[in-house]
């Protein structure tokens, strides 16, 4: 039910158990205001189709104890995944289990200022195990802040949405969301530093798509595909993130 707070000592490398705060139950991702004062997180509940939950906290800037500010519905069922807008102002939620997207309100103080609002995808993939319904698997905002980008593993596509961070809106754009390999699942993406490229990690056939990104129109274009796995491997395997090494290439 708990979030861990350690502590890290950078001269000699040792993580050190601090505290612990209640965050829901069953906790599932985390993700800081750009300010670094607020952390919201997300909890799927028990193990049921019933709605998830994010909470708010405020970060002392001393110790980085947490205090709980308010707790809000995540907008659908098994959230897994969260993140927060440039401004601080919208903290996105992608519910995998619901298939929807929810956008949640932020006022000046970190916590949440208004009901959320939520998208429901549609469509399925080839996959009888997985793809039978939309399952959106992580949510992020574009670095102009104009889009919102969702890899949903349930229907192989990227969905992109115009943001309003100022009236806390979502809107699909029909011009911008692309479609990836039949059966590929994506999951998790980055951004290139300057914006213009992006890339997709598939979790159900082991794969990373580079993409080409309008910041204007919000439009994404595969580039090339690129397999996680050796040659000949021939075991089990599902991938989960991806992220840019801080030289950005």
């Amino acid at each position: 039910n708990g979030l861990l707070r350690f502590i890290f000592d950078d001269a000699n490398g040792e993580l050190k158990p601090a505290d612990s705060f209640d965050a829901g139950m069953n906790p599932t991702f985390l993700a800081f205001a750009p300010s670094g004062k607020y952390l919201y997180a997300a909890s799927r509940g028990r193990n049921t189709p019933a709605e998830g939950m994010v909470a708010s906290f405020a970060v002392s800037e001393r110790g980085g104890e947490l205090q709980l500010l308010n707790r809000a519905p995540s907008g659908g069922a098994g959230p897994v995944h969260l993140s927060v807008d440039r401004t601080g102002r919208c903290v996105f939620v992608a519910n995998y289990v619901e298939g929807t997207v929810t956008l949640l309100p932020v006022g000046a103080n970190g916590a949440f200022s208004a009901p959320g609002r939520s998208l429901l995808h549609h469509g399925r993939g080839p996959n009888p195990a997985r793809q039978l319904a939309p399952h959106p698997h992580s949510i992020h905002a574009d670095p102009s802040n104009r889009f919102v980008l969702v890899p949903d593993l349930g229907t192989d596509c990227i969905v992109v949405y115009r943001l309003d961070a100022v009236e806390g809106t979502l809107q699909e754009s029909g011009e911008g969301g692309c479609a990836l390999a039949p059966g590929a699942g994506p999951r998790h993406l980055c951004f290139a530093p300057d914006g213009s490229r992006l890339f997709v990690v598939n979790e159900l056939d082991s794969t990373v798509v580079s993409l080409s990104f309008d910041g204007k129109s919000g439009c994404c274009r595969p580039l090339s595909t690129a397999k996680t796995l050796p040659a000949g491997y021939e075991g089990e395997n599902t991938c989960a993130d991806i992220r840019l090494g801080p030289n950005g290439v």
